[in-house]
């Protein structure tokens, strides 16, 4: 399944990027005036997440969008499809980029960037909620806090 969906994401010249080098490969390509795509509605091992909310419940976020953002100060710009009926094809929509304000707390502005990008994805959402297709479990990381919580619950 993994090789169709490469094939298919890889037919208009657009390249995958083995998510071991990840930060590498998005930083070669940001240099060389391209674009990168990343889907960050994804569970996230702990060690590389922020836990912000997605609708109401802290979910385990990548933090490499917003350390790849404020580390080049690349533009991060919103960009989903939908299937439009009326056309019987697939429209590609892309927002204005997103206003990321930069402080000398770079902890602070990560959490707030990624709290961002969790709010723009959750706007497609509600918008075309029968489109999302989402076949794993978002919350299956939980905060460090909730997981001892949980353990002193059940034990």
């Amino acid at each position: 399944m993994d090789a169709l969906v490469n094939r298919y994401r890889s037919l208009s010249g657009n390249l995958p990027i083995n998510k071991d080098q990840a930060a590498r490969g998005a930083l070669r390509v940001l240099r060389a005036g391209g674009v990168v795509g990343i889907l960050i509605d994804q569970n996230t091992a702990p060690e590389e997440a922020v836990f912000v909310d997605f609708f109401g419940i802290p979910a385990a976020t990548t933090a490499g969008l917003a350390r790849l953002a404020r580390h080049t100060g690349a533009p991060v710009v919103p960009a989903y499809t939908y299937w439009d009926p009326s056309l019987g094809k697939y429209r590609i929509v892309s927002e204005p980029p997103l206003a990321l304000e930069r402080t000398d707390d770079e902890e602070a502005d990560i959490y707030a960037y990624t709290t961002r990008f969790n709010q723009v994805i959750e706007a497609f959402i509600r918008r075309f909620p029968d489109q999302w297709l989402w076949a794993h479990r978002r919350w299956k990381t939980v905060p460090p806090e909730r997981s001892l919580s949980i353990r002193t619950r059940k034990g």
